[in-house]
């Protein structure tokens, strides 16, 4: 069994990869089809002679998308994606059940009703450092690491 040795980081960016890739074998296959579809007559085109043969567009769509593995692609693509998805819910969910104090100083700085009693300021770092036992800069480290953001309002 192969094990899977991503960050949640380098999980999410190997999904957006993947959904990029996914949606050019739609397009792809989108393009195909839309060559079997009926065009509009115009009458500004010459006119030809009667020996020009006609080709089954549907078929010939049928076979590029066999030809390519278009719908093989798409089917595994997903596949992958929804695995990649749930290895990182799995995660975020572990993480957050082993380390309740970093999610903790998440929660004490978005908390909703501190930020209405202080004219929406967020609480001051001093006083998370306080709660969770951490010093001002670690706490810090953690909000960005969690939320992304470098800065973080000192």
């Amino acid at each position: 069994m192969e094990e899977m040795k991503y960050t949640i980081k380098e999980a999410n960016n190997e999904i957006n990869r993947l959904t990029n890739l996914l949606n050019l074998y739609i397009d792809r296959k989108n393009l195909l089809f839309n060559e079997t579809q009926p065009k509009v007559a115009d009458s500004n085109t010459d006119r030809v002679d009667g020996s020009m043969t006609r080709e089954e567009k549907f078929f010939k769509y049928v076979y590029k998308c066999e030809n390519e593995d278009i719908e093989w692609w798409i089917e595994k693509l997903n596949i992958y994606i929804i695995a990649l998805s749930n290895y990182v819910e799995k995660e975020l969910k572990r993480i957050g059940e082993y380390e309740p104090l970093k999610q903790k100083v998440y929660n004490l700085r978005n908390d909703e009703e501190y930020m209405k009693k202080n004219k929406g300021k967020p609480r001051e770092w001093w006083k998370i450092a306080e709660a969770t036992n951490y010093s001002e800069r670690q706490c810090r480290r953690i909000y960005s690491s969690i939320t992304g953001k470098r800065y973080n309002g000192r």
